[in-house]
């Protein structure tokens, strides 16, 4: 009797073992660097920060209800933001994160007075003045506190949005759209014709800039430059071979990097004009976001895992094999039963939510609950007598078992 109880006590293991599958091909869709040491990059259900550089990655948030991220800003060392939706990149519903302590805890500030779907992009022209954008156009004065709805008649998605300064901005999707008066009013430039959306927009002043549309097999023209503030548009050829471009970063009104299908890179040095491809080294489909903090140094991220990075404007880029340290280990969490009841301590200060499966001796699932506290006591009362296995997962890894003997 004893040897089927272990053999089914094995076999239980290594179906959790098999069920919890470390989720390994994550894709990177924004980074965002502060300094050469201090950055953070968004995705598909994870914040990611480094102190180092890139060379390893703590995880600050992850939710596994598919969470989806596609841009991240900071302000300032210790104030970001973080937008996407629950519920994945294309039909989920809006999610507005905030930190004020460089990501260690992020608070829900997605205004609940406004209905949209995901939100792809936001641009702060200060500390308290920004915009958010998807479906709808957002905008606060108060750092996040409040939103309000700007463009409510917007029947199209934007991509992107840019500002000059408090008043004179862009929007960017199927059409482009100009305010003067910080967004209360926005009209569309009707005067243009694009084949594509457009997924880039950047404006170096009041008169001069540029955009970027996505590939199409019938006009491989995808890239525009304007001299007089969007009334009118030049396009251009790049040849680049399918040049599909989804973010750029410009360090001054000269220089500048963009990235996109195929792995492509390219570097203008004449605000945008002309671009010169440059050579990624990872083996990737996709570059998502880029962020340069100087002339010199950058890094880039996109799909399966790609984080690469360059020191000399991007001549050449090293892709770096990250190390990431997962936010729990067995060290991180306590658990002890006392009577009727299980204590579990979370001995970090990461906010995220670990899950609790409770199985019986045979393997039979019978609850599943959320911590979402820094001590979490779960009642055995609805439990009948007998030997169950408590698990703790995180990042669809297990972390830790616990036997619960029910009197």
């Amino acid at each position: 009797m004893k040897k089927t109880i272990l053999i089914i006590i094995a076999i239980f293991f290594i179906k959790i073992l098999l069920a919890q599958q470390y989720k390994t091909n994550r894709t990177y869709e924004d980074v965002y660097f502060v300094n050469s040491q201090k950055g953070w990059i968004v995705g598909d259900d994870w914040i990611l920060n480094t102190i180092n550089g890139g060379n390893s990655w703590d995880t600050l948030f992850f939710d596994d209800s598919y969470t989806w991220f596609g841009d991240i800003h900071f302000t300032n060392e210790n104030t970001g933001y973080a937008v996407g939706g629950v519920g994945g990149p294309y039909d989920g519903e809006a999610l507005i994160l905030k930190t004020i302590n460089s990501g260690e805890t992020w608070n829900d500030i997605t205004p609940a007075n406004i209905e949209t779907l995901h939100l792809r992009e936001m641009f702060f022209i200060n500390e308290e003045t920004g915009w958010a954008v998807g479906d709808v156009i957002m905008k606060t004065t108060d750092a996040g506190e409040t939103w309000t709805e700007q463009a409510q008649e917007l029947n199209f998605y934007m991509f992107d949005i840019f500002f000059i300064d408090e008043h004179t901005g862009w929007a960017f999707g199927n059409q482009v759209l100009y305010t003067e008066n910080g967004g209360e009013t926005w009209s569309i430039l009707n005067n243009i014709s694009f084949n594509q959306s457009i997924y880039i927009g950047y404006f170096f002043d009041y008169n001069n800039g540029f955009a970027i549309g996505n590939w199409h097999p019938d006009d491989m023209d995808t890239h525009f430059t304007t001299t007089n503030g969007g009334e009118t548009w030049e396009k251009h050829h790049l040849d680049i071979t399918n040049p599909e471009f989804y973010d750029c970063d410009f360090f001054n009104s000269t220089t500048g990097w963009a990235v996109g299908d195929n792995a492509n890179i390219a570097k203008t040095t004449d605000n945008g004009i002309t671009w010169v491809e440059q050579e990624c080294p990872a083996n990737t489909l996709k570059l998502k976001g880029v962020d340069f903090i100087n002339e010199n140094e950058g890094w880039a991220v996109g799909h399966v895992n790609t984080i690469i990075h360059t020191t000399n404007g991007g001549e050449t880029w090293e892709e770096l094999i990250v190390t990431t340290k997962e936010l729990n280990t067995k060290e991180d969490i306590t658990i002890k039963q006392q009577n009727n009841e299980i204590i579990i301590n979370i001995n970090n200060n990461y906010s995220v939510n670990y899950k609790i499966n409770i199985h019986n001796i045979t393997g039979v699932l019978i609850s599943i609950k959320t911590i979402d506290s820094k001590q979490f006591i779960y009642n055995l009362s609805s439990l009948k007598t007998g030997i169950y296995i408590l698990s703790i997962i995180n990042n669809n890894q297990l972390i830790t078992n616990f036997k619960i003997i029910k009197q």
